[in-house]
């Protein structure tokens, strides 16, 4: 199946181009149109607000792809034993084992555990079982922050093992060292206030990145949902 560029990418790459123009605004020759001190201020704001979108397309994009494959239908045995595995698990099950291992109190498990009865994420151990209804909430939760470390365990959690080998592949780039070069310049930019030593080029090839991280994760998650469920599903 031809790749379709998803809504949710249509949405962020028409939002990264209007920061870049706002850049370019502030660095026109135009007359009292910004002095130094407010284009080093809007050269910051426009890589924090590159790293919000990015959150936002994330958020957007798993939204999307889960209301339409929850609206047709997925039998658990079509969905990644990763992704199965992680809505089973919830931090209720996890704590009354912990506690468990600590007291050794079967009683004091088995009470913890009753009221799971009957739950519904309990289907997604069963194959050949119509999945209950999938959040994309519960599977971004944590996560949305767009680090390398985040978006490692937000794709690990949908069944891709390694996302930064997927894309890393598919755009001949590491990929991976950008998106971690752009929380740095992120980073620094919440502890200083502003972006030192750059100029509007800069910030236009690093806005420039994230669209191509995008790009990339994308053509990545229209794979996944082809094989998961049918083109149809993916938000186009």
């Amino acid at each position: 199946m031809r790749y379709r560029k998803s809504n949710a990418r249509r949405i962020f790459e028409g939002q990264i181009d209007y920061l870049k123009g706002v850049v370019s605004k502030a660095f026109s020759d135009l007359p009292g149109v910004a002095d130094s001190d407010c284009r080093q201020f809007v050269l910051g704001h426009a890589i924090i607000l590159g790293s919000a979108k990015f959150e936002d397309y994330i958020q957007d994009i798993l939204t999307r792809f889960f209301n339409n494959l929850n609206a047709n239908g997925v039998q658990t045995h079509n969905l990644p034993k990763e992704l199965r595995a992680f809505l089973f698990n919830d931090n209720i099950t996890a704590y009354a084992y912990r506690q468990f291992a600590v007291s050794n109190d079967e009683e004091k498990l088995l009470q913890s555990l009753i009221p799971m009865i009957g739950n519904d994420r309990l289907t997604f151990m069963r194959d050949g079982a119509p999945a209950p209804t999938i959040y994309a909430s519960k599977i971004h939760s944590g996560v949305r922050y767009p680090s390398p470390k985040n978006i490692l365990r937000l794709f690990r959690r949908l069944g891709i093992r390694n996302i930064f080998h997927e894309i890393n592949r598919s755009s001949h780039t590491d990929l991976q060292s950008k998106l971690q070069s752009l929380n740095d310049t992120r980073t620094e930019i919440a502890h200083i206030g502003r972006l030192v030593g750059s100029n509007d080029r800069d910030v236009k090839r690093l806005l420039n990145e994230y669209k191509l991280i995008i790009e990339h994760i994308d053509r990545i998650l229209f794979k996944y949902a082809c094989q998961i469920s049918s083109p149809s599903c993916w938000p186009s």
